[in-house]
């Protein structure tokens, strides 16, 4: 009676996809092949073995070989190849014929992922615990060892999930296959690799530094895994509904999170005046990424979103709006804001932050702005056509390797040693070590392309506000109406 009321509150998803999992010969294979490969390769080294120190050390090794590839490689591939096939057909089924949401649907197939490495982790654990027994293995890496590998099973699950919904197209998923197997084996012998050190130098775990280390990397898996689930979740969304809005607002608060995390630091005196210029830089150049998604959407609103958009103060909502004038809104919004924050609060001891780092956090943000918005814009007004998205999408990258390459090639035609070592302002590391360190100002160039790239996009702005002022003002009845063209 218990099992069948757990059973029934339980993600109909995750139940479904682990009785096809427990059921299929993918996943005992992969239970079958790690226990033999423990049990063979195990017995075989410790044979071979002469010093005893080193007992521990070469079996756990072994067992953590199959723990890593099983739990990193095998189950997020298989997520892979369960969550691909008639996924589009599967889509329409689920949300249509039951009361699931796209959150639920891509909930239980990360949980049923989960599940499996769970099942793993419990069939490897005696092999483990004699590893951690024999001399040689120490408890505190034993645990962050453990406890990283389970984590990025998780994280890798997410993201091969969202990737085997980016299309359905044979050979296109063929090529995808093999890019995401070609990353798993990757992220499988780094694991190997640095498991290998840690047991052997169990030492490092007492400095600050391995520690910001290893909460940097954790931090980083798991916002990239919550980046893909969201993603997922927007991929199988109904077309017609705000499926960027969660997004939007997970970007923000991974953007709040790095900030106060970089000040946490500042402030326990462990890390270096530039710390927080450095991750203001670096959060501006990940968020290149979902800014081309967000500034690449077509302008027209759906059906579902005009309905959803306040009656008052609807300009304020156009930043969580969809539509790539609604998104230029929203990189405005969040650059402004990451800019006032960091300006506002300055880390503590460092020497000088409003001169010397602030000149160099506006010229970080200042790149950003003009290396999506300026490139995007002549697209936006043509943006329901796929075939435009993708070009706007690939036109940021081009007009980012072009300002950082054509200035070097010419210095290379007239023998200019600065230019051809990249020591001029299309290079945004040298941009800002010239702010910083040089003047303690912003580039006038920067300036200029920023307000160029404000008025270049001012007309896909207005037209997102238009559209979004225009569902305001009509009034949807019960029984139907047409969303605003």
């Amino acid at each position: 009676m218990t099992m069948q009321w757990l059973d029934d509150r339980l993600n109909p998803i995750l139940v479904k996809e682990v009785r096809q999992a427990l059921r299929s010969r993918y996943f005992w294979g992969t239970y079958a092949l790690a226990l033999a490969a423990a049990t063979i390769i195990g017995s075989f080294l410790l044979g071979m073995v002469d010093d005893p120190d080193e007992l521990g050390a070469v079996f756990f090794g072994v067992v953590y070989f199959c723990l890593a590839a099983s739990t990193m490689g095998l189950v997020p591939f298989q997520a892979f190849l369960a969550a691909g096939g008639t996924w589009d057909a599967e889509r329409t089924n689920l949300l249509l014929l039951t009361a699931l949401t796209p959150r639920q649907i891509v909930q239980g197939r990360l949980m049923a992922s989960v599940v499996q490495i769970g099942l793993l982790f419990l069939a490897l654990l005696p092999f483990l615990g004699l590893g951690f027994l024999m001399p040689g293995v120490d408890l505190g890496a034993f645990g962050v060892i453990l406890l990283t590998t389970l984590l990025f099973g998780a994280f890798l699950s997410a993201v091969t999930i969202a990737a085997s919904w980016l299309t359905a197209n044979k050979l296109l998923r063929v090529l995808l296959m093999t890019v995401i197997g070609g990353g798993l084996l990757w992220m499988v012998g780094i694991a190997v690799a640095a498991s290998s050190e840690l047991v052997r130098s169990p030492d490092v775990m007492a400095d600050d530094e391995f520690k910001w280390a290893w909460m940097a990397i954790v931090f980083h898996g798991g916002a990239v895994a919550a980046l893909a689930f969201a993603a997922a979740v927007a991929r199988i969304s109904h077309p017609e509904s705000n499926r960027s809005r969660p997004l939007r607002i997970l970007v923000a608060a991974l953007c709040l999170v790095g900030h106060i995390g970089v000040y946490w630091v500042q402030y326990s005196g462990s890390g270096e005046d530039e710390l927080p210029l450095v991750m203001f830089a670096y959060l501006c150049f990940v968020l290149t990424v979902p800014m081309m998604g967000f500034l690449t959407e077509p302008e027209v609103l759906g059906r579902r979103v005009w309905l959803d958009v306040p009656k008052k103060f609807a300009a304020l909502s156009s930043p969580l709006q969809p539509g790539s004038g609604n998104g230029f809104i929203y990189l405005t919004v969040l650059l402004g804001s990451m800019v006032f924050f960091v300006c506002l609060v300055p880390p503590i001891d460092v020497r000088d932050w409003t001169g010397e780092y602030v000149p160099g956090v506006l010229t970080a943000a200042g790149y950003l702005y003009i290396a999506v918005g300026l490139p995007t814009a002549p697209f936006a007004r043509w943006t329901h056509h796929l075939w435009v998205r993708v070009v706007s999408v690939f036109s940021v990258p081009a007009f980012c390797m072009c300002a950082l390459f054509l200035p070097a090639l010419y210095g290379a035609i007239i023998d200019d040693w600065d230019l051809e070592n990249f020591e001029h302002i299309g290079s945004p590391i040298y941009a800002i070590e010239w702010a910083t360190r040089d003047h303690n100002m912003i580039h006038p160039a920067i300036v200029i392309g920023v307000a160029v790239t404000f008025l270049v996009n001012l007309p896909r702005m207005m037209r997102g506000l238009a559209m979004l002022n225009r569902a305001r003002k009509a009034v949807p009845e019960a029984s139907g109406g047409s969303a605003p063209a």
